[in-house]
């Protein structure tokens, strides 16, 4: 969990089937902040729990793939 601490704005960040998901804009309340400019995000900012991260290595590796994280992530007020 320590890695988590290392998760910073600009990232990139990849589902688990190795495809690009968005950029972290930053960590809030305990959820990644995605830009809203993040592939189909449809303007606005998403979610996504830090529960989803396997692992960070200079970009951001989650535990799901692209559709899944694309059909489960949080809106912006979410």
């Amino acid at each position: 969990m320590w890695q988590l601490l290392n998760i910073a704005g600009d990232m990139d960040v990849y589902g688990s089937c190795g495809y690009f998901v968005g950029i972290v804009d930053r960590v809030e309340n305990g959820r990644i902040k995605l830009t809203a400019d993040s592939a189909r995000a449809d303007g606005e900012h998403r979610y996504l729990p830090l529960g989803w991260v396997s692992r960070v290595d200079g970009d951001v590796h989650l535990d799901r793939s692209r559709e899944q994280v694309r059909a489960e992530w949080q809106p912006t007020s979410g």
